[in-house]
C-alpha cells in the first residue's frame, strides 16, 4: 500500500521564466481579507529532476486564486482545470457539465511560465495545455473585465510573440499608440476610445491615424495580437 504523504506548501522562490513543473499540492489559507486557494508547483530541471538553486534549495512557484467551491464556470480554478486537462480528457460536452477535482491534478506535468509580480514576487501567470500546446494565460480578464487599456492587454499578451521578435514589436507597439505625438492619448496618457475621425488631427475617417485607432479598439475588443501585427508564428 502505498504510504500517505503530507504535501509541503510551496513558497514562490523561482525566477522569472519558463520551466517544466510538477503540480504538487492545493490548499486555502486565511488572509486579511478572505481566504485564498494556493496551487503548489516544484519547478523541475528535467521529467524527473528538480531544478535547484546555488544554495542547494528547490525551486517552487504558487498560483493564487480566490477560494470557491469548484462549481463556477467563470472561477480561476475552472480556468487553471480546464487548461491542465489532457487531450483524452477535453470533450467538448462534459468540460460545460463539470471538471475533476483539483486533487486529480495532482502530480501532473506542465509547462508553466512564471512573471515577476513585484520585487521577490513571482508567480505562475501561464500554464501550457497538454492537450494542444497552446499557452493559456491564467489571469486573463473576461465577461465583467473588459480591458481598456491597450498597454493592459498588450502586457497579458506579449507572451504569444516569439522572443526573438520581442523587441521590434515592443517598438511597434510603442509607435502605434503614440502615433502623431500621442494623438490617440488624453492630457494623462490614456487611451481614447472616443475619438472624432473627422477632426484636424484624425485626417479623416480612411487615414492611417484613424485606422490605426479602429485596430486598436478591435484589438481591445478581440483580444487578438493578429489584428495589429499579423501572424506572429
Amino acid at each position: 500500500m502505498k504510504q500517505e504523504i503530507y504535501r509541503f506548501t510551496a513558497h514562490t522562490n523561482c525566477p522569472p521564466g519558463e520551466y517544466l513543473a510538477i503540480f504538487t499540492n492545493s490548499k486555502v489559507f486565511k488572509y486579511p481579507r478572505g481566504e485564498r486557494e494556493i496551487l503548489s508547483f516544484l519547478i523541475l530541471k528535467d521529467e524527473n529532476t528538480p531544478l535547484i538553486n546555488n544554495k542547494g534549495k528547490a525551486y517552487y512557484s504558487v498560483i493564487v486564486c480566490n477560494k470557491t467551491k469548484g462549481v463556477s464556470t467563470k472561477s480561476k480554478i475552472t480556468k487553471i482545470k480546464l487548461a491542465m486537462l489532457n487531450k483524452d480528457e477535453y470533450d467538448p460536452l462534459s468540460i460545460h457539465i463539470g471538471l475533476p477535482t483539483i486533487e486529480s491534478f495532482y502530480d501532473r506535468r506542465f509547462k508553466v511560465l512564471v512573471t515577476s509580480k513585484g520585487e521577490g514576487y513571482n508567480f505562475i501567470t501561464h500554464i501550457q495545455r497538454p492537450r494542444d500546446l497552446e499557452w493559456e494565460h491564467i489571469e486573463m480578464e473576461y465577461e465583467g473585465g473588459f480591458i481598456k487599456d491597450p498597454r493592459k492587454l498588450y502586457s497579458q499578451l506579449r507572451y504569444k510573440v516569439p522572443k526573438k521578435d520581442k523587441d521590434s514589436i515592443d517598438e511597434a507597439f510603442n509607435y502605434l499608440l503614440n502615433i502623431e505625438n500621442g494623438v490617440l492619448l488624453d492630457e494623462k496618457g490614456n487611451f481614447k476610445h472616443d475619438i472624432d475621425y473627422n477632426s484636424d488631427q484624425m485626417r479623416g475617417p480612411d487615414s492611417f491615424v484613424s485606422n490605426t485607432h479602429k485596430k486598436i479598439l478591435k484589438f481591445l475588443d478581440t483580444q487578438d495580437l493578429s489584428i495589429l501585427f499579423g501572424n506572429l508564428r
